[in-house]
């Protein structure tokens, strides 16, 4: 056992200067230190000592090449190595992780590095490699990435094996690309996990066991965490987790039990802390510094991880037969041996599922897994026993994204047409409003429907693509599925097997009675009746059970074609069941489609029944203008009629009275 310190390093958004605004001013002194000093509280200049203080924007590669990379060698030696990455700067966190169109992040360089190094290795040992994505929720709750479930996952110690993560899928791979695919993969079913994405930790494990000549097996791990947290007053952004392992408080779950192996515990660890400037709430990046500066002066104790599988199993049941011969012999049921037996069985199964064999059989049914669950979402269609290649795993997740934007795109047009109703009952209510309020009705239906028309084309576009993805999965599942005639084939094939080895069965058994006979005959001449009757029962016998193996033979052979032809059967079967709930989707669909574009017809003849209603209504309201303007100016012309006739009235009553 040897001591290895907690190696950290600080990130900043931008290299560190007096900038205005600011209560607290940060100084970089050196590459390997940092000041910090808070303007109006008067207070001293604090110092921060750690293994690298660098910018994010211009020197990740040389905290990678000096901080991370070196782990690579450690995990070669049977070493188990970590890398904690948390922070305040999200975004600097993420691009620093995954990368972006510039450079690569630290995960696909020390994954591309690590694949590199072993197949430049000369030792040749035979190696088995697999990786798992965990995602921990913010209520204490896990979720595996890559082969999502409802069993718990739980993280239990062996005082051999050290820690182990039970129920969590673990994938076998084999090369770079392979491992880095499921790394996306993870990374977009944590997309697609829901609200407080931003919150959630996440933990990508990469396990490397190597054969040695001896027979024993060299087991590291590779942890790569990604920590986020809740952005409060009062605690650290992204820390929250650190905060518990800082004050050597009680583990949270099984992230808490994992950073407690990886700080403080049997692993080579790096912290790396991304810090930005601008503070949520004061105090924030002191405390930060602080609680980095803790987590440097813990020190881990490192041992090497090997032990032979076969020498560890046999311990395991020789403690447990001794232990059944002592509560056998005692013949009372104590509580403390009843539990170290129960503790005994666990911990050999705990090692039989880490044998290679095993492993490489689980990760073929958790690919199987992830196929069904595909295939029940209609989004992929099932090959009986089949593991999915990382080009099928692209081609399935292409699809799932484009179904989800087919989804939201459609939630969007029901919107839409939901606020289009709304104006046109609005308009239609809006009798007694003037020109200029009937005026902004129309201009929003317009404009709504003008929206409605851009989405509806939106979603035509991603509906012809689905449909393109699913007659080409249909071509290739009608290519590669067994058809009756397979089935056929392979029944014929069995028959005609077990046809052989009945005939042979038949001429072994008829060949050892020819010899017994032969041999019946020999000793007939000098030999009593009763030895000849005793060898002739012995032959018999000997011929009954040469029979009896033979009938057994074939009884076996027949039972395992028979559970093959169930096996076949029933995979036909559940892809029948498939096509079928294809055939239905497909035609609800299609109903579907077509209640939408009848939908579309009655909505656009509707649409333009009210732009006439419409049209009709300011005419009407026109000619009703025209008509009071007629019937004033109707009244106007009536009254100077009537003046201009009283006028004339009056000289001709003047011109009678001078008469």
């Amino acid at each position: 056992m040897e001591q290895a310190p907690v190696r950290v390093a600080v990130g900043f958004q931008n290299v560190p200067g007096e900038d205005e605004g600011m209560l607290t001013s940060v100084t970089v002194k050196d590459s390997r230190s940092l000041s910090i000093i808070n303007r109006n509280a008067g207070q001293k200049e604090q110092v921060f000592r750690y293994d690298a203080v660098f910018n994010q924007d211009t020197d990740q590669e040389i905290v990678y090449e000096e901080l991370v990379k070196p782990l690579i060698s450690r995990a070669r030696l049977g070493y188990n190595v970590a890398l904690v990455v948390s922070g305040t700067y999200v975004s600097g966190k993420n691009r620093l992780l995954r990368g972006d169109e510039k450079q690569d992040g630290i995960v696909q360089k020390l994954t591309k590095d690590l694949f590199e190094e072993l197949d430049k290795g000369e030792d040749h040992r035979k190696r088995l490699i697999t990786v798992s994505n965990i995602q921990f929720q913010i209520d204490g709750s896990t979720v595996d990435l890559l082969n999502p479930h409802d069993r718990e996952i739980q993280c239990l110690h062996h005082p051999v094996l050290g820690l182990i993560t039970e129920e969590l899928s673990e994938f076998v791979v084999s090369r770079y690309e392979d491992a880095w695919d499921l790394y996306l993969q993870g990374a977009k079913a944590e997309k697609l996990a829901g609200a407080h994405l931003d919150r959630c930790s996440t933990l990508f494990t990469i396990s490397l066991e190597q054969q040695e000549t001896s027979g024993s097996c060299l087991h590291s791990s590779i942890r790569l965490f990604d920590l986020t947290g809740e952005a409060e007053k009062g605690a650290v952004n992204g820390a929250t987790p650190l905060v518990y392992i800082l004050n050597a408080e009680p583990s949270h779950g099984c992230i808490g039990t994992l950073l407690d192996e990886a700080l403080g515990g049997n692993s080579y660890s790096v912290l790396i802390y991304c810090l930005k400037l601008t503070e949520s709430w004061p105090g924030q990046t002191v405390s930060a510094l602080t609680l980095t500066q803790g987590l440097k002066d813990l020190t881990n104790y490192v041992t090497l991880n090997c032990w032979d599988y076969r020498e560890l199993m046999q311990n395991l049941r020789a403690s447990i037969r001794e232990l059944r011969m002592k509560i056998s012999s005692n013949g009372d049921l104590c509580n403390e041996d009843v539990k170290r037996l129960g503790s005994l069985v666990q911990e050999l199964q705990m090692v039989k599922q880490q044998r290679w064999e095993r492993k490489e059989e689980r990760s073929q049914q958790f690919g199987e897994e992830c196929r069904q669950r595909l295939a029940a979402k209609g989004l992929l269609e099932r090959s009986s026993g089949a593991v999915p290649s990382p080009s099928e795993q692209h081609s399935s997740r292409t699809q799932c994204g484009l179904t989800q934007q087919y989804s939201l795109k459609s939630q969007q047009v029901y919107r839409i047409q939901e606020q289009l109703k709304e104006q046109v009952a609005e308009y239609v209510k809006a009798g007694s409003r003037s020109t200029d309020e009937i005026r902004t009705v129309l201009s929003s239906i317009q404009g709504l429907r003008e929206r409605l028309q851009v989405e509806e084309e939106s979603l035509q576009r991603i509906r012809h693509e689905l449909n393109q993805m699913d007659s080409l999965a249909e071509r290739g599942h009608e290519s590669a599925a067994p058809f009756h005639s397979d089935l056929d084939r392979v029944y014929a094939a069995a028959m005609k097997r077990r046809s052989k080895l009945a005939e042979d069965n038949a001429a072994l058994v008829q060949g050892e009675l020819m010899r017994m006979e032969r041999e019946l005959q020999l000793h007939e001449a000098g030999s009593t009746v009763t030895a000849d009757g005793t060898a002739r029962l012995r032959r018999e016998r000997e011929v009954v059970v040469l029979q009896l193996v033979a009938l057994r033979r074939e009884k076996k052979e027949a039972e395992k074609d028979l559970q093959s032809m169930h096996q076949n059967y029933k995979t036909e079967l559940e892809n029948q069941k498939l096509k079928a709930l294809q055939v239905l989707r497909e035609f609800r669909e299609a109903s579907r489609l077509q209640l939408t574009a009848l939908e579309k017809r009655y909505r656009k003849l509707l649409q333009d029944a009210i732009q006439d209603a419409v049209y009709l209504a300011a005419q009407k309201q026109q000619l009703e203008l025209d008509k009071q303007h007629l019937k004033e100016t109707i009244a106007e012309l009536h009254d100077q009629l009537s003046v201009t006739k009283q006028r004339g009235a009056i000289p001709h009553r003047r011109d009678g009275a001078a008469d």
